[in-house]
């Protein structure tokens, strides 16, 4: 499992530059966190999403 591991890392770093290797577990983790969180509404169903979405961007666009 170790080898897989450093394998796996090998090959993302010479495939992906350092900056997307810094990023994506922080996307993965921020989005997961996002998923899960209960707030008003879950997040956890496509509907949910898009209506999330549909209200964020209709407050940006009131904003400009």
């Amino acid at each position: 499992m170790l080898m897989l591991g450093i394998s796996i890392g090998v090959a993302f770093n010479v495939m992906f530059a350092n900056w997307m290797v810094t990023v994506l577990p922080i996307i993965l983790f921020l989005g997961n966190n996002i998923l899960n969180t209960n707030s008003l509404f879950t997040l956890n169903t496509p509907n949910n999403l898009i209506r999330y979405f549909s209200e964020f961007w209709q407050v940006q666009q009131q904003k400009l």
